[in-house]
Order: structure tokens, then C-alpha cells, then sequence
């Protein structure tokens, strides 16, 4: 390597024997000092740049679940997708890896009988690891809530106290290193003892649903009867948002439908007003009206849970689909993916937001 008694030396020099992550060398000229501090540092500065002279081998990993939809006949809220967060996944360059999305399950119109279930959402996976859907709601007067990445509410009764479906169900890291989120559906905690009676929330990555008093009319609140669980706070976009929040119970005469889980839960209707839908999220939970009206659907690519509504042949709302993002630091090689997936730079970092499946290699 040439050496000037200036102390400087061309970018050019020195990486004559160094292979790169990017190609775009200049003859800008570096001091000393800095070109030592890069040096152990295993980087180099280019155009302004930062570059590795490492190869990239591990990324962070956002996985949710799609939501579960809810039944209406005064159900329970749908679950909202199971949460996985993984800061370091090994990968290996130049291999094409296939990211599910999970689509939300569908909202199911109610028929005032038992058996009828809010549709579970659709898992979402990536190197091995697995976010399970959301599971669906249960209906008026003996349904249980269905076990998924959350588990859905249980559904509005007359004396038997159902139950909310369980959590992280069928959930993996797939030998990573990670955390795992989901929670219970709300369960009903006594009998009904008049006309009014209401769906317990679904679980929210965050939190479990809301365990509900069906004879409760009062205000809907985050921590009411009938709420669906909270999601969980990511950082990974750049903005902190809210993933996976349940959605709100239905409430029949004089009950209102629950709030949707803080993380995009859909609103439950009810015969004496809604609930609210559940914010803080990429996209808020959906709106429910009054009466017979449809139950507010899950924040798209949040993962969140549908709310359900009133009876008696209403339809509940359909979860919201999940979502993958990666993201490593801006200083190696993008990598190749297809036009649908959403590629920014913020803070530093090289972030792939996936709202649909797609493959991603890392070159």
C-alpha cells in the first residue's frame, strides 16, 4: 500500500486487496486518523458512506399473524395474530428465501345458533419461524373463543360461562433466537341475569381479552367488558406502532360493543352503541355502528383481530392481515426482492416491509 508523506491515501489504495459490499469507490482522500479509526472499525468510508468490509449474516425479524375474524349473533371479538420479534437471524448470501404473509380470517355472519365461528387468521412464517393467526371468535350463547396466535373472545351467553380461546397455539422461533407474543381470549366471568348480554374481547399480542361481565352497560372502556387485548409495541419501521390487538366483543339491548385492542382490533358493535376501534397501529382498527350493523374489521397489516356485533344474523368483522419486516444496517448490499415489497432507509437501517408473500435474497 502507497504511502504519502501527507499522511493520506486514496480510498482507491486501499482497497486495492479488499472486497466490498458496494462498488462505488471514489478518489476522495481520508486522513490518517480516520483511516485507521475505519480500518479496525472493519469498515471504510466511501462518498459519505459507512461500508462493511464484513458480509452481512444475520437480520432483524418483525412477524405477525393475520387477525381473526369474529361471528356475529353477539360474539366475541376475533384474536389478533401471534407476534414473533427475532434481533439477529443468521442468513446466508445469495439464497432466496420465501416470506408468508398471513391473510386475516373472515368475518362470519351470525345465525343465532351455536356452532358458528369467526374464521382464524392465517399464519405468517419466514426462516423456519412461525406467527400463528388469530383465533376466531365464538357466538351467543355457548361458544367458545378458538385458540390461535391470540386466542378468540368468547361468545355472549345465558348461564354457561364460555371461554376465550388459548394463545400462542402451534407458535415456533424455528431454532432462532426470539420472543414469542399471544395471549387468551376473554372469557365470560358470570351468568346473565337480565336482557342485556355482551362477547368478550379477543386476546391481543400484548395482553388477553378483556374478561367479561355480560350484564355490563356501562361505557366502553380499554379495561371494560367486552375489550379486546392490547397489541404489542415494534420500533422495526422506524415509528413505533402497535401490532395484533384483539377485537371488541358484540353487546345485545342495552350493552355496547367493545373497544378493539390498542394495535389496529376492530370495533364491536352493539344494540346501544359501538366500541371504538383500536389505534396507535400502521392502520387503525375499523368503525362499528349501532344495532345490526357489521362489526369493525382489523387495521390491514396489523394484524388485528375483527370486532363482532349485535344480533341476530349480523356479521362480525374480518381480521386484519399480518405483516413481515426486516430489517440490517444501511451499510451492506440491498438486497433483491419483488416490486410489492416496500423498501425505505430510516435511522440507519435498510428496511423490507412485506404486506404480502414475496422471497427476499441477500446478496
Amino acid at each position: 500500500m502507497k504511502r504519502y508523506l501527507s499522511g493520506l491515501i486514496t480510498a482507491e489504495e486501499y482497497l486495492s486487496n479488499i472486497s466490498f459490499s458496494r462498488s462505488s469507490i471514489t478518489g476522495k482522500l481520508y486522513s490518517m486518523p480516520d483511516q485507521m479509526q475505519y480500518k479496525f472499525a472493519n469498515t471504510w468510508l466511501v462518498e459519505g458512506e459507512i461500508l462493511s468490509t464484513s458480509s452481512l449474516s444475520s437480520v432483524e425479524v418483525l412477524l405477525v399473524g393475520g387477525g381473526g375474524g369474529a361471528v356475529g349473533s353477539i360474539g366475541g371479538g376475533g384474536g389478533g395474530g401471534g407476534v414473533i420479534m427475532m434481533s439477529s437471524v443468521s442468513i446466508i448470501r445469495n439464497q432466496s428465501y420465501t416470506v408468508t404473509v398471513g391473510a386475516g380470517g373472515a368475518g362470519t355472519q351470525g345465525t343465532g345458533s351455536n356452532g358458528v365461528f369467526g374464521s382464524s387468521g392465517s399464519n405468517t412464517i419466514v426462516f423456519g419461524a412461525q406467527a400463528t393467526g388469530g383465533g376466531g371468535s365464538g357466538t351467543h350463547d355457548s361458544g367458545d373463543g378458538l385458540a390461535g396466535g391470540s386466542g378468540g373472545g368468547a361468545g355472549s351467553n345465558n348461564s354457561r360461562l364460555n371461554q376465550g380461546g388459548a394463545g400462542q397455539y402451534l407458535m415456533t422461533l424455528g431454532g432462532n433466537s426470539g420472543t414469542i407474543y399471544g395471549n387468551r381470549g376473554g372469557n365470560l366471568s358470570t351468568t346473565r341475569t337480565g336482557t342485556p348480554t355482551a362477547g368478550a374481547g379477543g386476546g391481543g399480542a400484548g395482553g388477553q381479552g378483556i374478561d367479561t361481565d355480560p350484564n355490563f352497560t356501562g361505557t366502553p372502556s380499554p379495561t371494560s367488558s367486552c375489550a379486546g387485548g392490547p397489541g404489542i409495541e415494534s420500533t422495526i419501521l422506524g415509528t413505533p406502532y402497535y401490532f395484533a390487538g384483539g377485537g371488541g366483543g358484540g353487546g345485545y339491548s342495552s350493552a355496547k360493543g367493545g373497544n378493539g385492542g390498542i394495535g389496529g382490533g376492530g370495533a364491536g358493535a352493539g344494540d346501544a352503541g359501538p366500541g371504538t376501534p383500536g389505534g396507535s397501529a400502521l392502520n387503525s382498527g375499523g368503525a362499528a355502528g349501532p344495532g345490526n350493523t357489521p362489526g369493525g374489521a382489523g387495521g390491514q397489516y396489523t394484524g388485528g383481530g375483527g370486532g363482532s356485533a349485535g344480533w341476530i344474523t349480523t356479521t362480525g368483522g374480518a381480521g386484519g392481515s399480518g405483516i413481515a419486516v426486516m430489517r440490517y444496517p444501511i451499510a451492506y448490499n440491498y438486497a433483491t426482492v419483488p416490486s410489492s415489497v416496500i423498501v425505505t432507509n430510516v435511522g440507519g437501517y435498510q428496511i423490507y416491509r412485506f404486506n404480502s408473500s414475496a422471497n427476499i435474497t441477500f446478496n
